[in-house]
């Protein structure tokens, strides 16, 4: 699996209408990454390379929805890498 088809894949579902969650959940069992890391991909994929703008709120929900078994010490680091890679500010 390339990166570009991988990229691909998240297009495409995104294309479809499927919701940011449900697009981080099909790539984390695709790739076999923690939920997390597939949400930091595919935010970073969507917002750098196709330009798609999200709301903090839509950030935040898909971030809770995917991480809800973090540690509450490790969600704040979490959330700062999140915007950090994908260069939310």
């Amino acid at each position: 699996m390339s990166f570009e088809s991988l990229d691909r894949k998240i297009w495409k579902m995104w294309k479809q209408g499927k919701s940011l969650t449900g697009i981080v959940n099909d790539i984390a069992e695709y790739t076999h990454w923690s939920r997390y890391m597939a949400l930091v991909h595919v935010v970073r994929y969507l917002h750098k390379k196709k330009k798609i703008r999200f709301t903090i709120k839509q950030l935040r929900k898909a971030f809770e929805q995917t991480t809800g078994d973090f540690d509450p010490e490790d969600e704040e680091g979490s959330w700062a890498f999140l915007l950090e890679k994908a260069e939310i500010s």
